[in-house]
């Protein structure tokens, strides 16, 4: 049966060999779980949760920036110095989800609708920061330190974060 079938008739009406939404999500939640529960997945491999908004928040912070700063579309070189650190820090840290025990980076455009920027620049952004970073070791520290509060922050309980 196609989907549009399904819609049409209404909701409860599915196909026999489909299983509902809500209970694949409970039954992802609990394996979930139980395998955190049994300690086989590390702190180190767990999925930490930083969003582009979390890199966004610690870079303008440690830039001594507004987030509508480093968003607008001013091109002075400490503006989009800032912008472009958190362009990389999001592709590295920020992610698309996991598959397996490998974490996705988020997309090129997923990055650009979040600064209000096209996908190319992003990939500009990430060129020159990783240039930078091998050059220059106060910047490569720096980099460090921000990605260290951020996975310090995603790893911490709920309670206390």
């Amino acid at each position: 049966m196609r989907a549009m079938d399904l819609a049409s008739q209404g909701p409860g009406t599915e196909d026999a060999n489909s299983v509902p939404r809500t209970i694949q999500q409970v039954f992802a939640q609990r394996a979930r779980c139980a395998i955190e529960r049994k300690g086989i997945v590390m702190m180190e491999t767990r999925p930490a949760c930083i969003s582009i908004a979390d890199v966004q928040h610690a870079v303008a912070r440690t830039f001594c920036l507004s987030i509508g700063e480093m968003l607008s579309r001013q091109r002075r070189h400490r503006l989009a110095g800032a912008r472009q650190v958190a362009m990389y820090l999001s592709r590295e840290l920020a992610g698309g989800g996991w598959t397996g025990p490998r974490r996705q980076a988020a997309s090129f455009p997923r990055i650009g609708m979040a600064f209000a920027r096209d996908h190319t620049s992003v990939i500009h952004a990430c060129h020159v920061v990783a240039r930078r970073r091998l050059a220059d070791a106060d910047f490569a520290r720096l980099l460090d330190r921000i990605t260290g509060e951020l996975t310090a922050a995603a790893h911490k309980p709920a309670h206390a974060a």
